[in-house]
């Protein structure tokens, strides 16, 4: 399981580091070469995602993005292209550069799209409303109903599939929460993914809860208070479990958590869509929804 905080791209200027390490897997950064200077020293936030380039003996090359940990100074790899077509087996004499890709430069945010709130059915909805706003849905949620309220779609028969929102919230006090879902209609069971309040410091932290009923909850997953939170987020289900993921943007995907499907539902989900709790003391919930499908944004 990786956990991701409050991660985001970072460029830096002109770092460019030596690596020691061997092998395909997560490099530790070393002393800076060819007047240009460390990842530290050029400004990289613990838990932001760096785009590198790797060049080592041969011409060999590999572009891609990591996680960057301050703490020995790691960075994980995630391979976008190489001269070999896969991670290169580093040498421990490579050179790693801090870039900006293509993604980075010329790639914005993924497209927006949302079909209409008449598409959606609710369930266990008393006082929440999901209406159509321009180039969006608005979901509010004032307190009026006890329990988890969704607004659901068929999901795909087969699997593979992905469920993906993106979502903007805004909410006044704890335990409030807005994200996506995805529930057997049967048994009633589900698991959902989003954001939940934190009256203490006005942030938003992440959720991932399996629920039984639209009152009985367990198995929860929490991610620290994010200050700055992405507003993307992923289901995939690939029929024997099912991941949630993270996004500032759309493309790039983090993996945060994930449950076993026969753990959770007495067959397999057969509704996906979109849920909130409000509460019960009358507390403002807002969301915005500019993207929802059963693939991934283009």
């Amino acid at each position: 399981m990786t956990i991701l905080s409050n991660a985001r791209f970072q460029l830096l200027n002109n770092a460019k580091v030596a690596t020691a390490t061997t092998g395909t897997g997560t490099m530790t950064l070393g002393a800076a070469q060819g007047g240009a200077q460390t990842e530290a020293s050029a400004g990289a936030v613990n838990g932001n995602m760096l785009a590198y380039r790797i060049d080592d003996a041969g011409g060999a090359w590999e572009i891609g993005w990591g996680l960057y940990a301050s703490s020995g100074r790691t960075l994980t790899r995630n391979l976008d292209q190489s001269s070999t077509s896969s991670k290169l087996v580093l040498s421990g004499a490579a050179i790693v550069s801090i870039v900006a890709r293509q993604e980075e430069i010329t790639r914005p945010e993924a497209n927006p799209s949302v079909p209409l709130a008449a598409s959606f059915t609710p369930e266990n909805n008393g006082g929440t409303s999901l209406t159509d706003g321009t180039g969006s849905l608005l979901l509010n949620l004032h307190g009026a109903n006890a329990g988890l309220e969704t607004y659901e779609q068929a999901a795909p028969g087969a699997t593979p599939y992905d469920v993906v929102a993106r979502i903007e919230t805004c909410m006044d006090t704890s335990g409030l929460t807005a994200g996506i879902v995805l529930r057997e209609s049967g048994s009633g069971k589900g698991v959902l993914w989003g954001w939940t309040g934190d009256n203490s410091n006005a942030s938003a932290g992440l959720i991932n809860q399996t629920f039984t009923s639209f009152t009985s909850f367990s198995g929860a997953y929490n991610a620290p208070v994010i200050s700055h939170p992405p507003n993307w987020l992923r289901f995939h289900n690939d029929g024997t479990n099912i991941y949630a993921y993270l996004s500032f943007n759309g493309w790039d995907w983090v993996l945060v958590n994930q449950v076993t499907i026969s753990s959770v539902f007495t067959s397999a989900p057969d509704k996906m869509g979109l849920c909130g709790y409000p509460g019960t003391g009358g507390n403002f919930q807002y969301a915005a929804v500019t993207y929802f499908g059963s693939g991934l944004p283009s």
